[in-house]
């Protein structure tokens, strides 16, 4: 194999996990790792007969992609998560090929019965590592002071976030499963009038501009609000979105939660809603003992 070949059989890796970036965009994991289970499998079954040098380009230009990806973003959940989908898929899709490789549409059609098979456990295997590292809990913290301004440039919020319960969905236009968490939040602003539920922009992959654009185009009650200083992500040192933040009356993190996949889904409003009654709660005994003390 000559230079040439090298680079294009590495580009191919590349250009097959950066297609898998749009993955993202769909509001269900099914489809996101089912396009990546789908893909590393045909790349497997392709690369199968070749030389092993083949395959180890091929997985070099898939690692090197997710390596920089973390870099950009600093979320490792996602990204390993898509690792981990490539190689219980790309080493498959190269055993069957072995195995038949005479007879390439069995193959096909063996390797793809066996990898739709195992995806639901697969799938559900995966959303349970995702939620065991998605919430986090952090006590005492101080929240960033942040500048969030409206449609319209003006700043609603500019400074510390005190007084009020407040829940905080970061989100950016691209992301599928910040769009899937709207609704919820939008269900929080109606149980609870007094906490103050807001969905802000990171400011990271949209501009103003296009923040706007997108509000006016949508049909929610939701405060839309945009970091102009992206400051959330700076304090996060987060790029990727969604994340949740819940702040108490004092201006404290309570809770962080990374992603917002299937099982954190069916798990979000149960969740969130008991830590949600605990802070007002706390918030009642403490006016009924300032009182008591007047």
């Amino acid at each position: 194999m000559n230079t040439l070949k090298h680079i294009g059989l590495f580009v191919v890796g590349y250009v097959v996990a950066f297609f898998l970036n749009f993955s993202f965009s769909f509001q269900d994991d099914h489809l996101t790792f089912s396009m990546a289970f789908l893909l590393y499998f045909g790349m497997g079954i392709w690369s199968g007969r070749k030389k092993r040098k083949v395959q180890l380009l091929l997985v070099a230009g898939i690692v090197v992609h997710f390596t920089l990806l973390t870099i950009f973003i600093k979320h490792l959940l996602m990204v390993d998560l898509l690792v981990g989908a490539a190689l219980v898929s790309f080493v498959p899709g190269v055993m069957v090929r072995q195995l038949f490789h005479r007879r390439k549409a069995i193959a096909l059609l063996t390797g793809t019965t066996i990898v739709m098979a195992t995806l639901p456990a697969l799938y559900v295997g995966i959303n349970h590592f995702a939620y065991a590292r998605a919430s986090i809990t952090v006590s005492d913290q101080q929240f960033c002071e942040v500048t969030l301004v409206d449609v319209n440039n003006t700043p609603v919020f500019d400074g510390a976030l005190k007084g009020k319960i407040t829940i905080i969905e970061t989100w950016n236009i691209f992301c599928g499963y910040c769009k899937t968490q709207f609704p919820y939040m939008e269900e929080l602003q109606q149980m609870y009038p007094q906490v103050q539920v807001l969905a802000v922009n990171n400011g990271i992959a949209d501009n103003h501009d296009e923040f706007v654009d997108f509000v006016q185009s949508t049909n929610s009650n939701l405060l839309y609000l945009y970091d102009r200083d992206t400051a959330i992500v700076r304090y996060l040192q987060l790029k990727a979105a969604p994340q949740t933040i819940v702040i108490d009356q004092e201006g404290r993190v309570q809770w962080v939660m990374k992603g917002f996949g299937a099982v954190m889904q069916r798990t979000f409003m149960p969740r969130i809603t008991t830590l949600i009654d605990q802070l007002l709660q706390e918030e009642t005994s403490l006016q009924a003992q300032s009182v008591s003390l007047e």
